[in-house]
């Protein structure tokens, strides 16, 4: 019976062995995605030996995926997509395993052939500068509160800035040439058609004083000061000594007394 026992197990063994022999093959799976991990369906598939011989292609269905059937060895893998760069990478076949293997695409930002991960060079964009004003007077004295107005002559836009107690005036603008305004309480406008705007800057400016009696190019808001007219008397009061004061006659009612 023992012996029956081990010529059924040397039996079985022989047929697993055949069985191997006929199904040498390991099924494998691709799987291509993007660097984010999202599926890229219809891309092509190829996967070839690394000796010679043609590739085995496959176009990968709506979830990405590619399977084949291959005799344990190694092999090489291309995947291509439109839009994407290349993947290319060896694969290893081992025996009875169903072996998944994940090819991720990098989006194709260059132009011509892309063999090796590119990186798309953009613009950097312009950021704003920073014009700073020192307003003062002709003194030398500065000037807290001044407005400052930059006009961007392109595009019209206005920055406008107020001087702090240090007469410094901060505007923020972007990149251009500008009209610059400058205006005080008391003081004449200054005025400056071009200010290349290009990078951070520094700019000292005087105001005059604004005249007393001529307003010329006065603030708005501000009333024009205006001089006092004096006016001396011309003739003067000659004095008379008390003695020759003549005083009116007075007529005097007699004092009537009654009986």
């Amino acid at each position: 019976m023992v012996h029956r026992w081990i010529w059924i197990a040397f039996a079985l063994i022989s047929l697993d062995a055949i069985a191997g022999q006929q199904n040498p093959n390991a099924q494998i799976t691709v799987q291509v995605t993007d660097v984010t991990g999202a599926f890229v369906p219809k891309a092509l598939i190829e996967v070839s030996a690394t000796q010679s011989g043609p590739p085995m292609t496959r176009e990968a269905d709506e979830s990405g995926k590619g399977k084949f059937e291959l005799p344990i060895g190694s092999y090489h893998l291309l995947v291509k997509s439109p839009g994407f760069c290349s993947y290319k990478g060896p694969v290893e076949v081992l025996k009875q395993q169903n072996q998944i293997f994940t090819a991720k695409l990098q989006v194709d930002t260059c132009p011509g052939p892309c063999e090796v991960a590119c990186i798309a060079v953009l613009p950097e964009p312009e950021t704003q500068v920073t014009l700073t004003v020192l307003v003062t007077d002709q003194s030398g004295a500065v000037i807290p509160g001044a407005h400052v107005v930059a006009s961007n002559q392109a595009t019209g836009m206005r920055f406008q800035a107020v001087a702090s107690a240090t007469g410094e005036a901060v505007v923020p603008l972007d990149p251009g040439v500008y009209a610059l305004r400058v205006e005080a309480r008391a003081f004449q406008i200054y005025e400056e058609k071009e200010v290349q705007a290009k990078m951070p800057m520094q700019k000292a400016v005087t105001l005059a004083i604004s005249p007393l009696i001529e307003c010329g190019p006065c603030v708005e808001g501000i009333d024009p000061p205006f001089a006092l007219e004096h006016q001396q008397l011309q003739e003067e009061i000659p004095s008379i000594p008390v003695g020759q004061l003549v005083l009116p006659a007075r007529h005097l009612h007699p004092r009537r007394h009654w009986l």
